[in-house]
């Protein structure tokens, strides 16, 4: 199946893992509450197009357990979408965002959080609004280089793609790939360098249709094939997700 790269926006991802001595839910809140803080920043006003987040359900863990995944760790995601880098740099230069990034490494982003641009790759169609979301987070092994867990993860997303089930009920498909276009402004807020991840995105109309997808054993066989070679499930977080929307100028 061919693939696609999306160019017309600059899309940065927040991944914060929910400390252990802290709740899911109280998290969820926090952050929910920066978020509506952070969207009031004039400069964040001007530049940013979207902020959302992406929170974690139980949807699908029983079935993604059962084909070979390991239990989902609590995170949150953020994603935030400008018009272009200049403009994303515009809000990291602004002392008020500066400020509130302050705030929030007291709560645990500094040490917890990963913050970093991507690539997007469109895999059969652009994410849909509506219908069921999932997301996967890849980290990258450290005894495998980047390249090379890249390219095998390439061939397994296609693979993913081509599922009858997935072209029966045309799920929309996106990966996400880390770059660094970011980091060196991340360096001078004092934020450290997010881990080598690649981020999996998918929706589908129905829930019906995604349940579909785990139950076919394609899902098993593919699950169970790359655990031979390099395991794409080892150390992923993956996980439907409920979308809250902070700002959207579409």
């Amino acid at each position: 199946m061919s693939a696609s790269a999306q160019k017309d926006r600059f899309r940065v991802i927040g991944i914060h893992k929910v400390p252990a001595h802290l709740s899911k839910e109280e998290v969820e809140r926090k952050v929910n509450a920066l978020a509506d803080k952070f969207v009031r920043i004039p400069s964040v006003q001007q530049n940013l197009l979207k902020l959302e987040l992406l929170l974690q359900t139980k949807f699908l863990d029983d079935l993604l357990e059962k084909i070979g995944f390991a239990p989902a760790e609590p995170h949150v995601i953020l994603v935030a979408e400008t018009e272009s880098l200049d403009h994303f740099t515009e809000v990291l230069k602004d002392k008020d965002v500066g400020k509130f990034l302050a705030e929030a490494k007291e709560f645990g982003f500094e040490g917890r959080a990963s913050l970093f641009s991507v690539d997007v790759q469109i895999v059969s169609s652009p994410l849909s609004r509506g219908g069921t979301h999932y997301a996967g987070i890849y980290t990258v092994p450290h005894e495998v280089s980047v390249a090379q867990y890249g390219s095998k993860f390439q061939n397994w997303i296609e693979s993913w793609a081509t599922m009858q089930t997935m072209k029966k009920h045309e799920v929309d498909f996106e990966v996400w790939k880390q770059n660094n276009l970011i980091d060196n402004y991340l360096g001078e807020l004092g934020l450290l360098r997010a881990e080598p991840f690649f981020i999996v995105r998918t929706a589908s109309k129905e829930e019906s249709h995604m349940i579909e997808v785990m139950k076919h054993a394609e899902a098993r066989d593919l699950v169970s094939a790359v655990k031979q070679d390099v395991d794409m499930t080892s150390g992923t977080n993956a996980f439907c997700v409920d979308i809250v929307t902070k700002l959207d100028k579409a």
